[in-house]
């Protein structure tokens, strides 16, 4: 049987985070002067454990059971844990002149995130975007309340965000049943239940398989989500976020369409940080924790 890749392991990450940057950094509607615009999520996802996958833990070899078992990077001959991971991801730029076209990105800035008192530089991605990940610097670690403050100099001026990171929101159905999978049955809705309701809270399902590409993070499916994807979702948010502060979140039947497969289901309490005032108003600095879960739909 042919290994699975470590790169699958990455899967359960970055999905949320790169929606809903790609969601605040587009098509923005202007009320204020300012002409810079940024747009930036600090999202952490737990360590998850899928010994589950496995028959027998005694096993030296994985068990083929469709889902990819990610590769340590030594020891065993192989590892049920997905790592936790913290992944930043940054836009920044020009905000286009009639107020509701694609804001152009700016490279060559430098860009800090500080995490209480510890500084990490991000890298320069291109066409305005910057990022980092626990994968390119160990150290980059997502804390419960600790102060994050984003720094951009950009042709001699200094723009920042600033944000008090939240706990994770617990689900109760995931917690009652940890480390195992929530059984559901299948092409019918899940209701889940939210620890708190102090932050808006962002669910993305995928189905997780050795036939996800991740080459590319902007093609990964989803069976659903409710990340804003357009200017008109986002004003919806802004005007009215109590559909994303509910207490039982409702995942439409369509998240579960297969029986007998594996869903990764990530729900992400977000905070939104402050933004200095020579920022576009819409600009945003979403920084949260997610709690992820896995679904096995029944027939």
């Amino acid at each position: 049987m042919q290994s699975p890749s470590p790169s699958r392991t990455r899967m359960l990450v970055a999905v949320l985070p790169l929606a809903v940057l790609l969601a605040w950094g587009c098509s923005l509607v202007d009320s204020v002067q300012a002409d810079k615009v940024l747009a930036g999520t600090v999202i952490a996802t737990p360590e998850t454990d899928l010994m589950f996958l496995l028959p027998d833990a005694s096993l030296t070899v994985p068990f083929d059971s469709g889902i990819p078992i990610p590769l340590p990077d030594g020891g065993l001959p192989f590892s049920t844990k997905v790592p936790a991971q913290t992944v930043a991801a940054i836009f920044f730029g020009q905000r286009a002149p009639d107020y509701t076209s694609q804001p152009k990105g700016i490279a060559g800035a430098s860009v800090t995130l500080s995490i209480d008192e510890k500084t990490f530089a991000l890298a320069d991605q291109g066409s305005g975007a910057y990022g980092l990940t626990s994968q390119d610097d160990a150290t980059f670690l997502y804390r419960d309340d600790a102060d994050l403050k984003l720094t951009v100099v950009s042709g001699g001026t200094t723009y920042t965000a600033s944000v008090q990171a939240p706990p994770k929101d617990e689900i109760a159905q995931f917690s009652a049943v940890h480390p195992w999978p929530l059984e559901h049955t299948a092409n019918t809705e899940l209701d889940l239940t939210r620890g708190n309701t102090d932050n808006v809270a962002f669910s993305t399902v995928i189905e997780v398989n050795q036939n996800t590409a991740l080459t590319d993070l902007k093609s990964i499916p989803s069976t659903f989500t409710d990340v804003p994807t357009t200017a008109l979702d986002l004003l919806d948010l802004v005007a009215n976020d109590s559909l994303w502060k509910r207490k039982v979140i409702p995942l439409p039947a369509k998240s579960f369409p297969t029986p007998n497969a594996y869903y990764g289901v990530l729900i992400t309490a977000v905070k939104r940080g402050e933004t200095s005032s020579n920022l576009f108003t819409a600009s945003a600095l979403l920084v949260g924790k997610s709690d992820l879960g896995v679904v096995k739909t029944r027939p």
